[in-house]
Order: structure tokens, then sequence, then C-alpha cells
């Protein structure tokens, strides 16, 4: 199966953020640890997402119960809801999937298998999803890519991301993404095959004053001397993008108006990036990735699927 790689636009309610399914009807993935008392806003978002709040849970040293995020899911209605995953510990995310699956829970849920798995633990992940769930509708998402592709980028680390893939491949078409920051990973991604990833990138940018130009980190700090992003004049992102000049004006500004400019714009962006990258052929992706080792690799991979 062929998929257009999509974008699930990562969203917290705590954070003063701008309503994007206002603007965009992309996906929108949400924290169920992050959900406020009304549910107003449930019937205007397409298509939700919900994350199970695991990483959240040992930041916070709460106590995590499967069953009780199952309930507090299953209340959203969700499209797709995120398993209660222990990113440090293989062992303890297996038991909390299985009492998880126990319970009543989202119709449509994604178990995640982290870049620290072995095969061994996924052939455990095997026989749960045999035990408890359908394989021929099931999404698998891979966790911690996120943590290999933060600035410095170092090209080598994707290789751990590239190893649970093929682990994950051998078994699953469908694969999921989570926490994708930087552009750099999403040609591979569409090389790749998956089918969808999901980045609060569109917002993280817009907080520390960047826009996104295509894969380009704009800096619009008036003071950017040591900014390792790009400077571009008023006239040059003016030329390059449908900003009108009032609204650069606004975006400047390190006030709420200019914050909720930059993370529209950066969220339309993303979106139009991604399209742009799925609609590509495979010799024209392969010459976005910049670095020759990680085209090898790629292509490797894929002659392994064909």
């Amino acid at each position: 199966m062929v998929f257009a790689l999509r974008v699930i636009l990562t969203y917290s309610f705590r954070r003063g953020n701008p309503k994007i399914w206002r603007y965009l009807r992309a996906p929108i993935m949400i924290n169920i640890l992050d959900i406020p008392k009304y549910t107003d806003w449930r019937g205007e978002i397409r298509e939700l997402w919900v994350d199970s709040g695991g990483y959240q849970v040992l930041l916070r040293g709460i106590k995590l119960d499967p069953k009780e995020i199952a309930t507090k899911q299953m209340n959203l209605e969700p499209d797709y809801a995120i398993m209660p995953d222990n990113p440090h510990n293989p062992h303890i995310t297996l038991t909390w999937y299985k009492e998880y699956l126990k319970a009543d829970h989202p119709e449509r849920v994604v178990p995640v298998v982290h870049t620290n798995w072995n095969e061994d633990q996924f052939k455990k992940l095997m026989k749960i999803i045999r035990d408890f769930m359908d394989h021929d509708e099931i999404i698998i998402g891979i966790g911690g890519a996120s943590n290999l592709v933060n600035h410095p980028f170092n090209p080598r680390n994707i290789v751990r991301f590239l190893e649970t893939y093929k682990l994950i491949r051998k078994k699953f078409e469908c694969i999921h993404v989570l926490g994708v920051g930087g552009y750099s990973i999403i040609p591979i991604l569409a090389l790749l095959n998956v089918e969808s990833f999901d980045t609060a990138s569109w917002i993280h940018d817009a907080r520390f004053g960047l826009i996104r130009i295509g894969e380009r980190a704009v800096s619009l700090k008036a003071n950017a001397s040591n900014d390792r992003n790009t400077k571009l004049t008023d006239d040059e992102i003016l030329e390059v993008t449908d900003i009108k000049e009032d609204e650069l004006y606004a975006m400047k500004k390190n006030d709420l108006k200019g914050f909720y400019l930059r993370a529209l714009h950066n969220a339309k962006n993303l979106v139009k990036y991604v399209d742009r990258i799925s609609s590509l052929s495979r010799s024209e992706l392969l010459k976005v990735i910049k670095f020759k080792f990680l085209r090898e690799y790629v292509i490797k991979i894929l002659n392994d699927f064909e």
C-alpha cells in the first residue's frame, strides 16, 4: 500500500496557542492530560488523535493507570488513540498495553515502539497484538525519533530510527512517527512510505521568533547576530511568501498577536511543505536528503522491502 505522508498538528490547550483547527483542516493531536474541562471544541476538529500522556506522567512523577487513560480517551471519541507507553522501559510499556487493551478503549489505538526496543521486545508486542487486536487495521507508532533529530543535527542518529523502522516494517505497513521536530527527516519519512507523523514545531518555532519558509527557519528577531537561523530582509520575505507587509510588522512583535501570526503561518507552511514533499518522485526525494550515507542507507531499506 502506498501512503501520501500526512502531518498531524500537535496542540496544547495550556499555553495560549491559537486553535489551529479553525484555520486549517489538518488532523490534530492533543494530550489526554492537557484537555480542559469543557469540550465544546471537540465538534470542531475533523480528525482527532489523543496521546496517552505517558511521557508527561513520568516527568511529573504521577502514577499512570492504563484503564483510566483508556476511559478518558474514550470520552473524547477520538479517531486514533495513542496507547500509554514508558519511553525508558519496554517491559513496563508491554504491561501497560495488556491492562489498557483489557479495558474499554477507543476503537482505533496505536501501540508505540521506541528506538530503544530490541527484537525480543517487539516479538512480545506482536503476541499482545495477536491476542487483543486486529492485525489488518493496526497503525504502529515509532517513539523516540524526536530525540535523534534535535540540534545540533547528527545524521548518524537517524540510523537508530531507521533500524526501528525496519523492525516494524517487516510486519506492518502502516506506521506513524511521534514527535518529529525538524524538517530534515520529513523527506526520509516520505521515501519510507510512512503514513503520518505528528509535530508541535509550528508552535515551538513561533515561540522562538521564527517563521518557516519552505524548510528554512527564518528569524524575525531584531538582534539575531548569534542566531543560527536564516536572516532575510523584509523585502525578501515579502517576495517569497504571501505575508502582507502589515502582517510581517505584527509578526515581529514579541506579543500574543505576533506569536499567533507566526504560529498560523508556520502551520500552513508545514502542511504545504508536506504536501509538496509527498508529491515528489523517489529520485527527487533522494536529492532532497543532504547526506550521502543516509541516501544510501534509505535506498538499501527500500530495496529490501521491494
